[in-house]
């Protein structure tokens, strides 16, 4: 998961890059600034990250006890010391999720936004005057020059 979140943050840092230099050669203003990071507390979120550390808690004190050969089913339910802790480290997880992942979004949506105004400005066709097309065509001096003025030799007698 944290190859996948570094694998987008890479990809859009490097669309914004490549945006915000076209865009610089092309002389036209950067961008807006970069999205920060905002903490947020979810309880929805909090909740979850509180029911995944405890249960994987209690998984593993299960599992240790059946290895041991005890079968203590109840034992690290009724145990309630751990899950204080547990409650503090899903708070520090949801802040820490829900920041990252609000950040990502945010960075991948800017990164699309200057990906698409450095589209919309290269694929602009230049400012060009249209020369008036001319209607007539041009006298013979205007084709010929200054020979076409002169005179022939004399005929010889």
């Amino acid at each position: 998961m944290l190859a996948r979140v570094a694998w987008r943050a890479a990809r859009a840092c490097a669309a914004e890059r490549a945006a915000r230099r076209l865009l610089a050669a092309r002389g036209q203003k950067s961008a807006p600034r970069a999205p920060r990071v905002r903490l947020d507390l979810s309880p929805r979120l909090w909740l979850g990250a509180f029911v995944a550390t405890a249960l994987i808690y209690l998984v593993q004190v299960d599992a240790e006890g059946l290895a041991a050969g005890r079968w203590p089913l109840l034992a690290p339910w009724l145990h309630t010391s751990a899950l204080p802790v547990f409650a503090v480290l899903a708070v520090v997880v949801a802040l820490v999720y829900g920041a990252v992942g609000r950040w990502l979004a945010d960075y991948e949506d800017y990164a699309r936004a200057a990906v698409a105004r450095a589209r919309r400005i290269v694929e602009r066709p230049p400012n060009r005057t249209p020369r008036p097309h001319e209607v007539s065509s041009p006298g013979p001096r205007a084709l010929f020059g200054l020979v076409f003025g002169s005179r022939p030799p004399p005929v010889p007698a």
